[in-house]
């Protein structure tokens, strides 16, 4: 498995190669879905180049409240320990065992008003797939939009038969970007991701 720790700037580029692959598809989504929070910036980038509006997207499952408890401790560890780690999670399958999420949005779809819309959902990595299934048929159940593909940093090969990912760039690859708790540009992440919320940036 291969690891790859990203900046700030280093994401842009990522999302500046995923947007051109998207151009020459000739595929312009009418809305960008980001999954909350962590895929904040590539919705971001996305919606910038584009002009598209940005709506967040909450899907939380159990034990997220444990992962915020253990995020102090992540920073002080060494760097091969912490890689170590996410490896044994990801080969355990630690995601599957609690798949359910609790989709929502802050915005109400109820009068579908998306019907007829590309819709593009965005996270930063997918590991088995559950959460996109999930957010993507929220989406399907409760906006009225049917054309709804889907972008990710990187894909692991295990979620291929949840889900399908059509634009992405790295296969099998753990993923250590300004959204992870222990990055060195994860303060800065979230402090574009609170000044994004106040200025109304995304819905």
């Amino acid at each position: 498995m291969n690891y790859l720790e990203l900046s700030i700037e280093d994401l842009k580029k990522e999302i500046e190669i995923l947007n051109s692959a998207m151009s020459k598809m000739k595929y312009k989504p009418d809305r960008i879905v980001f999954v909350s929070k962590g895929a904040y910036l590539i919705g971001k980038y996305l919606s910038d180049m584009n002009n598209i509006p940005l709506i967040e997207c909450h899907a939380k499952r159990q034990g997220n409240k444990l992962k915020s408890y253990v995020a102090p401790s992540l920073k002080i560890l060494p760097q091969k320990l912490k890689v170590f780690l996410r490896k044994l999670e990801i080969n355990k399958g630690t995601h599957t065992q609690k798949s359910e999420r609790n989709v929502f949005t802050n915005i109400n779809l109820t009068e579908k008003d998306w019907l007829n819309e590309k819709i593009l959902i965005v996270d930063d990595s997918v590991d088995t797939g559950n959460t996109l299934k999930q957010v993507k048929d929220y989406l399907l159940e409760n906006s009225g939009a049917t054309d709804i593909k889907i972008l990710a940093i990187n894909v692991f090969h295990s979620s291929n038969e949840i889900i399908t990912v059509d634009y992405y760039i790295y296969k099998d690859t753990m993923i250590n970007g300004p959204w992870s708790n222990d990055s060195k540009y994860n303060k800065q992440f979230l402090l574009a991701y609170e000044k994004g919320l106040k200025e109304g940036v995304f819905l």
